[in-house]
């Protein structure tokens, strides 16, 4: 019997860990406008926005698909961020960034591509600068394994302004 519960905890335990890029409906909130995310027929991420302005964004191609982790504002936009991945495998997928206007339009896109399978994780806000923390992992038997992060920074014109790489996880801090 023990045999069998941990053979069901093992199974559940794989089936979770494969399931990384499964998509699921979310809302994003900033201080004036709420973001749906969805997909849209052809699997198309869709970028919904109701707020002083209502405005959709689609997001991908047929061959690349955009999985967002939030939306924040930076300085007068909108940037959204997360990884994309190409439809052939799970074991690619590279950060991205998409900085939308107020009103909906797109005025940059960048994918960020490092050795490792990397995503846009978190944004933090370092006195009135917002640094974005992109995890870079690797594919290992036991699932994914962060191998270090990189922070980035934007410039006025939202391209990348300064990085900082981590090679190693950081797991505590003393100060």
């Amino acid at each position: 019997m023990k045999i069998i519960a941990f053979l069901c905890c093992l199974m559940i335990g794989f089936m979770v860990q494969n399931d990384v890029m499964a998509f699921r409906d979310q809302t994003f909130e900033t201080a004036h406008t709420t973001f749906e995310y969805s997909r849209d027929a052809e699997g198309h991420a869709l970028l919904s926005a109701d707020g002083k302005h209502t405005f959709t964004v689609t997001l991908g191609c047929d061959d690349i698909k955009f999985y967002v982790n939030d939306v924040v504002v930076d300085g007068e936009h909108y940037v959204a961020y997360g990884f994309v991945s190409d439809n052939s495998s799970e074991q690619f997928y590279d950060a991205f960034y998409v900085v939308i206007s107020d009103t909906g339009d797109v005025l940059h896109t960048q994918t960020l591509q490092y050795d490792s399978l990397s995503e846009m994780k978190d944004v933090y806000d370092l006195a009135g600068t917002a640094v974005y923390k992109i995890n870079r992992n690797i594919v290992t038997q036991a699932g994914y394994e962060t191998i270090g992060h990189t922070l980035i920074t934007l410039d006025d014109a939202m391209a990348v302004a300064h990085t900082l790489d981590m090679e190693a996880y950081i797991k505590t801090a003393r100060i």
